[in-house]
């Protein structure tokens, strides 16, 4: 086969559709950063949004948790039933408290020592112990791995006991 001479008009068009060839892959290339850039931005900003919900949810939770304590401290049949010494009537009580409030769990404790308790077993002396100044929460790790808020508020005209109020922040506080 002869091999034919490329003219001058085949050799430009051929040379213009490299050119565009190129600029189209070289675009195509800036467009494909340009997509992953912004769909990394699009996921750290709904991680930021998933974390700052999560913190509110947190912090709402511990006002509530605190409240709880202190509205079980003002409960005039706390007093009276701890007085009696009744920890079967107290215990029943606490369970129908816990229950309303959706707590973990919730203590009376009489001379830094639980009276009676409803809810799940907690570390309850250790919670005594980490519980801060009235209306404030604690935020600790239990031993298996979940986190706990505490709060604990003082009996009314009774200093030496007070009550605590206590809610577990585990797969199903999340989900919720």
């Amino acid at each position: 086969f002869p091999m034919r001479r490329l003219s001058l008009s085949t050799l430009l068009i051929g040379l213009n559709a490299g050119l565009v060839l190129l600029a189209v892959v070289a675009v195509a290339m800036v467009a494909v950063g340009l997509i992953e850039r912004f769909a990394e931005e699009q996921a750290l900003a709904r991680v930021n949004l998933a974390g700052a919900s999560a913190q509110e949810a947190v912090e709402r939770s511990a006002r509530d948790v605190a409240t709880s304590a202190h509205l079980l401290a003002e409960r005039p049949t706390v007093k009276r039933l701890l007085a009696e010494g009744d920890v079967a009537g107290l215990k029943a009580f606490l369970d129908r408290f816990r229950g309303t409030s959706h707590l973990s769990g919730v203590v009376i404790f009489s001379h830094c020592h639980p009276f009676a308790a409803g809810g799940i077993p907690l570390p309850w002396e250790d919670i005594a112990r980490r519980a801060g100044t009235e209306g404030s929460s604690t935020l600790t790790r239990l031993p298996n791995g979940s986190l706990l808020l505490a709060a604990a508020s003082p009996l009314a005209a009774t200093p030496e006991a007070s009550a605590a109020a206590a809610l577990v922040l585990d797969q199903s506080f999340a989900r919720q």
